[in-house]
């Protein structure tokens, strides 16, 4: 009979086959401890056998120890552990004892809390060593006075201090937070000091030990709290927020950049449920970012889903912004409605900058197609992209065949290789733009100038993605500046022509372009330069600066005439050069003043020398008209004066007492006979009897009456270089020229000196002014050079002029210069003259040899016409000055000639008609009222042929009348004459 079952037992009865061997073991009766333990009803463990209870690989294993024990009168133990979950218990103590041949008694120990108490022991012991001694986290043991029991390796590193030094360290000294009460809450963060006197960031957490005792776990967290600052650096510096949210509760995390983002007061809560979020969103972007939750795609199991959305919030201050989110949907399941973790951005700037670039690039296509200037994309490759109206209409073609045309079609073929290059170095980016003038070709192949410019349009690279050209038509324009350029030429050679000399005055900055003949015609390199008005000014004289200057003011402020002035510039061998300035004021401000003024110089030194001999002839015109005028009547009254008191001196015996006085008043007469002479030389009313001479010749001839005018103390020598040298000139008027500087000279030399006579012929004459002689190949050159006292300037300026004289009153006329001037001056020469104080004076009398000279004429001192004498017994006298009548009758009828005398040229015409004698000579004045002299030498000619007829007269004023006494062989009698050379004339 089986015994009680124990309440932790069960028995089984073997199961065989047919072959007796045990196949399995039935559970003939169980314990509720052991149902409970396999997990089924007590109903269902009952009948049942082991291989329906655990249906696992290894129960063949216990089949085969249970047949063991059924074999063996000893009980069979087993321990093992429980693997498969058939049963609560995970290691079991299993004795099997044998109640007869098939019935076994099987009791069931649990060992499970036995065997892991042990385990725990040895895993104890490990974790210590792995959770301890190699933790990167810092642990310490601390005894109830805070002082340090035991710390592991990673906190003696944090503490910079061996760790066998640790032990006794109190710990509160280096915490600037208490442990008094412990660590309150669990986890504490606070600041711990190491040995090297650093404070470090701490998170601290407690484990309460026995009797007081605590275990210390704590972490660094100077890298964490230095990664969250940069973190957060990083987000504020993005304009990003990180926040999560659970999908289930719309709980709602955000970061503190958040405040910023959404430009929340300092003082406003954050966030944290999703409606505050949706309640910042603009109305219009609510409804399409959420739909009750933040809208998502649909989720795959295994994926964590990825959203964007952009949106516009309005900030508690009314401002818009635009936002961007970008985020995940993590699920931990299809059920799980999961978290999402998100990162906001403001992208306010970039919205903006791209509504500025689609704005940009509308303006853009809107002033590409519509611009009046030729444009066209295109290709890195050179392939045209696009092209507007305006580069189609320039070379004739529609829009449409534009596109297609490539640009070696429309690029003249010279031009090919330049813009080849130009391409290539924008397309590598290695030049930016280009700007050059191209010639091109119509559809109809007629030529255009463009000005073409090409740029590259910058990608993502530093390389063009493609390039913009842009032509201008600018044909007309070169056909201007070709125009303007033949212009500018033209202005250019006729400037050089005319030799004038450039300049441009910016009046605002003060500097100055001269052109290179402005310095040329100053005896300076003919080069264009940069200067100021110092330039100008420096060689200005200064006494024409002074008027020049406020001139130049005066245009300048004010618009009016052109600035037009004539002044001296020192030219760079020293001496003065005469300028006229023009120019006028192009530019002036609002207020009128000038800032830009141009004109030109001109060297007007000739047309001065040409106007001042204007000036000088003009007033040797007046002053000889006066003096010929006066000239005509003193003349006529020395005639008188001198051929009365001839004659009286002619029949008063030489005893007596009046024959000094008829000398004094005939040497009176002589004097001013002289002095009339001079000035109808002066002025040049003097009949000129030229002639082919030997100027060596006729200096020799005068010589010893210039001697005579010297006194004891002064010398005379000759110096004559031109022997056989012939000219055409009047020789009394070079002997009268030499008397005048031979006198000038013995006046200047009060205490004796030397007077040189000099002549030579020479092809070049230094410093010649510019007269008709300087047409000449050859000159001759007559110098007197004296050693007197010389003269100033002021005296050279003036030494000329008329009546001008330094000598004593009574000593000087002031003729004997300009007489000088004016003979040499009607030969086309030139008078240089020198001189300084102290050290004498020369004078030069240059004159050309002209064309025309008769070598095969006869040369003499003085080369007159010669006639057969003819005798003189009857004289027609026609004169109306009754004065002049009388005594030259009573001188002639006194030779014992008869004479007849008339006071007009009719009465003469009439006289000769009626006289039944003819007479041997007529003698007539010239200047007569009514018909002159001349009119009635001409009349004589024509009813008289063979009537001899000798003109008189103190005054020719006619140019007809002493051009025919300078080439007609008709004698001629200068008034006031002697008796002797009235004869000669009348006699021929």
């Amino acid at each position: 009979m089986a015994s009680l079952l124990p309440g932790n037992g069960f028995r089984l009865t073997a199961v065989r086959d047919a072959l007796d061997r045990i196949t399995d073991f039935r559970v003939t009766e169980a314990s509720a401890i052991i149902a409970a333990m396999v997990r089924r009803p007590l109903s269902q463990v009952a009948g049942s056998t082991l291989r329906q209870i655990f249906p696992t690989p290894r129960i063949d294993r216990f089949v085969d120890r249970f047949a063991e024990a059924l074999a063996s009168d000893a009980p069979q133990t087993d321990e093992y552990p429980i693997v498969s979950g058939a049963v609560e218990a995970t290691w079991v103590r299993q004795t099997a004892t044998r109640e007869d041949s098939d019935t076994l008694l099987v009791l069931i120990e649990d060992l499970s809390a036995e065997r892991q108490r042990a385990v725990q022991l040895a895993v104890s012991t490990r974790l210590r060593e792995l959770l301890f001694e190699r933790s990167t986290h810092s642990i310490v043991l601390v005894a109830p006075d805070g002082k340090i029991v035991e710390a592991n390796a990673a906190f003696a590193t944090l503490m910079q201090m061996a760790p066998s030094a640790l032990a006794g360290l109190r710990l509160p000294d280096h915490l600037d937070c208490p442990l008094a009460e412990g660590v309150h809450p669990p986890s504490l963060r606070c600041k711990l000091r190491s040995a090297d006197g650093v404070w470090r960031p701490i998170e601290m957490s407690e484990t309460p030990l026995p009797y007081d005792y605590r275990q210390l776990v704590i972490e660094d967290r100077s890298e964490l709290e230095a990664s969250e600052r940069r973190y957060r650096t990083a987000m504020h510096a993005a304009g990003l927020s990180a926040w999560e949210m659970h999908q289930g509760t719309e709980a709602l995390v955000v970061s503190e950049s958040y405040r910023t983002l959404f430009d929340l007061p300092p003082d406003a809560p954050l966030p944290t449920t999703i409606a505050e979020l949706r309640a910042m969103v603009h109305p219009d972007d609510r409804e399409r970012v959420y739909r009750g939750r933040l809208s998502l795609p649909s989720w795959n199991p295994g994926e964590a889903v990825p959203f964007e959305v952009s949106y516009r919030i309005i900030t508690p201050s009314g401002a818009i912004r635009w936002m961007r989110t970008r985020g995940e949907l993590v699920r931990a399941h299809a059920d799980d409605p999961g978290i999402i973790y998100a990162i906001t951005r403001d992208i306010t700037v970039l919205v903006e900058t791209e509504a500025r670039l689609r704005e940009s690039e509308e303006q853009f296509r809107s002033a590409f197609d519509d611009s009046a200037v030729g444009m066209a994309l295109v290709s890195n490759q050179g392939t045209t992209l696009r092209v507007n109206a305006a580069l189609a209409n320039m070379f004739g073609y529609t829009l449409e065949e534009m596109a297609r045309t490539q640009w070696h079609q429309i690029l003249h073929p010279d031009e090919i290789p330049a813009a080849s290059v130009v391409l290539r170095e924008i397309a590598a980016g290695r030049l930016a733009s280009s700007r050059a003038e191209r010639r091109c070709r119509r559809r109809d192949g007629t030529l255009v100038w463009t000005l073409m410019t090409v740029a590259g349009v910058r990608g993502h690279s530093d390389r063009p993605a493609q390039m913009i050209v842009q032509a201008e038509d600018i044909t007309e324009r070169k056909l201007s500046e070709a125009a303007r350029d033949e212009a500018e030429e033209r202005l250019a050679l006729v400037l050089e022509a005319n030799r004038d000399g450039v300049w441009d005055w910016d009046c605002v900055t003060g500097e100055i372009y001269f052109g290179p003949q402005w310095f040329g015609m100053l005896g300076y390199p003919a080069e264009g330069r940069l200067g100021d008005i110092s330039v100008f000014t420096h060689l200005v004289h200064p006494e024409d600066l002074s008027i020049l200057w406020p001139a130049v003011e005066r245009h300048l402020e004010a618009p009016g005439d052109d600035y037009d002035m004539t002044f001296r510039m020192r030219h760079a061998d020293g001496h003065w050069v005469w300028i006229r300035a023009r120019g006028r004021a192009f530019a002036r401000d609002a207020e009128g003043h000038a800032v830009r003024m141009v004109g030109t110089h001109s060297d007007v030194t000739h047309q001065k020398a040409l106007e001042e001999q204007i000036r000088h002839g003009q007033k040797m015109d007046a002053v000889g008209k006066l003096a010929g005028g006066i000239a005509h009547d003193f003349n006529n009254l020395l005639t008188a004066i001198g051929s009365t008191t001839e004659l009286m001196l002619s029949t008063t015996p030489a005893g007596d007492p009046h024959v000094q006085d008829l000398q004094d008043i005939a040497m009176a007469a002589d004097r001013a006979k002289a002095l009339t002479r001079q000035l109808l030389a002066f002025s040049r009313q003097d009949v000129e009897h030229s002639a082919v001479v030997v100027v060596d010749a006729v200096v020799s001839q005068v010589a010893p009456l210039l001697q005579r005018m010297l006194g004891p103390a002064q010398a005379l020598s000759f110096e004559l270089g031109a022997p056989e040298q012939l000219l055409r000139l009047d020789p009394a008027n070079l002997e009268l020229a030499l008397l005048n500087l031979v006198a000038n000279a013995r006046d200047a030399m009060p205490d004796g000196g030397t007077v040189v006579i000099s002549t030579q012929v020479t092809d070049d004459v230094p410093n010649l002014e510019a007269t008709e002689a300087t047409a000449a190949s050859r000159f001759v050159i007559i110098t007197v050079r004296d050693t007197g006292i010389g003269m100033t300037a002021e005296v050279r300026e003036r030494l000329f002029e008329p009546f001008f004289t330094t000598k004593p009153q009574g000593k000087g006329t002031g003729l004997g210069m300009p007489t000088v001037y004016g003979f040499v001056r009607r030969l086309q020469g030139a008078v240089q003259v020198e001189s300084q104080p102290g050290r004498g004076t020369v004078v030069r009398l240059i004159i050309p040899v002209l064309d025309g000279v008769d070598d095969s004429a006869s040369v003499g001192a003085r080369h007159l016409p010669k006639h057969a004498s003819h005798a003189v017994h009857r004289v027609l006298l026609v004169d109306d000055e009754p004065g002049v009548r009388r005594s030259t009758q009573r001188l002639l009828e006194h030779r014992g000639i008869s004479v007849t005398s008339v006071d007009s040229a009719e009465q003469a015409l009439a006289t000769l008609a009626e006289s039944a004698t003819p007479f041997d000579v007529v003698l007539t004045d010239h200047a007569m009222p009514g018909h002159t002299g001349f009119e009635l030498l001409e009349e004589i000619e024509k009813r008289y042929p063979a009537q001899r007829v000798v003109l008189m007269s103190g005054f020719t004023d006619d140019d007809r009348l002493r051009h025919t006494f300078s080439n007609r062989e008709v004698p001629f009698l200068p008034k006031p004459f002697t008796l002797d050379e009235l004869i000669e004339a009348l006699e021929g």
